[in-house]
């Protein structure tokens, strides 16, 4: 939706459409009409179910799971699918009844620390370390700042989620986006290949961010992130070759052409990856810290 939205944003504010002295007051209002859609359709806007189990609100989570599941009724068939997604813990409880049943069945011994409050008290330690690692879902534990940084793992993660964001502002985007057009008309390019190159500078940014959610899950987060950055690179250098020449045709195309295949390499790795870095990375306890902290640096990098 990002990459749509920069996409009529550059189309809208063309000269041929609304990026006249008179039409471009309506491009600078269309966010204030944005936001009162947003204000508007905010109260429909349903709580996250991991979020509610992990503040103690299971009841509220199992509703609201039954009710994205189009299913009202309790019946067996709208437990399915939670089921399904915490048969490890039905997996567990099977095996402590088991283990619980053995012990008693077998051992007979008056000694409570080497019987079945033995075995029961493994059981609940290994539940609730299991409930502590899955994500944060089954505990209270808090989040912050603080804590991110005082633990080495945490902190470990959290400069690889910072340094992503922070590299995608730093790689030349903006300036592609931004700037790409002032530096043509200075140099002298027809404003017929300036509006071909915004027009299809967007198109490929839209296009590279689709076929990476098909090729993250095929060749990897780390992959791409290189192959997109060594590409950025490459097409660096044909922008420069092609400025150096402007004034000629061949110039022409290689910085034109030059400015499409960067931000097509930059949707392909470095634009949509840095994003969901800090999302894989931390569990639901600090994912929304993490994803703050490395957000804010990312905004703040952004020149």
């Amino acid at each position: 939706m990002v990459t749509i939205s920069m996409l009529l944003a550059q189309l809208s504010g063309m000269p041929s459409v609304w990026g006249t002295s008179r039409l471009w007051p309506l491009i600078a209002a269309l966010p204030v009409a944005s936001a009162i859609l947003q204000l508007l359709l905010l109260p429909l806007i349903l709580e996250s179910p991991n979020w509610l189990e992990h503040v103690g609100r299971a009841d509220e989570a199992l509703h609201l799971r039954l009710a994205l599941e189009g299913s009202s009724s309790k019946g067996p068939l709208a437990y399915t699918g939670i089921l399904e997604e915490s048969e490890y813990v039905i997996d567990l409880v099977d095996a402590a009844a088991s283990l619980s049943e053995y012990v008693a069945e077998v051992v007979e011994d008056s000694d409570p620390y080497s019987t079945v409050e033995v075995a029961q008290a493994h059981i609940l330690t290994e539940t609730q370390s299991g409930q502590g690692g899955s994500g944060g879902n089954g505990g209270t534990a808090q989040s912050s700042v603080f804590i991110l940084l005082a633990d080495p793992q945490l902190r470990s993660k959290l400069a690889v989620a910072v340094a992503t964001l922070v590299t995608q502002q730093l790689s030349g985007i903006n300036v592609a986006f931004n700037y790409s057009t002032v530096y043509l008309q200075e140099n002298g390019v027809s404003s017929k290949w300036i509006d071909s190159t915004t027009v299809w500078m967007n198109i490929a940014n839209v296009g590279s961010t689709l076929v990476a959610a098909w090729l993250i899950g095929r060749f990897g987060r780390r992959t791409l992130l290189l192959n997109s950055t060594l590409c950025m690179t490459g097409f660096i250098g044909l922008i420069t070759y092609g400025m150096l020449n402007i004034s000629t045709p061949v110039g022409v195309r290689a910085a034109t052409g030059g400015i499409v295949c960067f931000v097509t390499a930059f949707g392909l790795g470095l634009g949509p990856i840095p994003w969901i870095v800090p999302a894989e990375l931390f569990s639901q306890t600090h994912r929304a810290t993490a994803m703050g902290v490395a957000a804010l640096c990312n905004c703040s990098f952004n020149v």
